[in-house]
């Protein structure tokens, strides 16, 4: 989901029918996907202003 959201640009009404789901839970899975991985590579997280790593 995450490759066809960001990568491919698939919208998510397309992504939706190929998972067999709404476009709303394309969403919120790609939304909890994103921020597992930023727990998980923290180095690849965009750095917001003010942070120091």
């Amino acid at each position: 989901m995450l490759v066809l959201r960001h990568l491919e640009d698939v919208p998510d009404d397309e992504i939706a029918d190929l998972l067999g789901c709404r476009a709303a839970t394309v969403r919120s899975l790609a939304s909890r996907g994103l921020d597992r991985l930023r727990v998980l590579c923290p180095e690849l997280a965009p750095q917001r202003i003010g942070e120091s790593r």
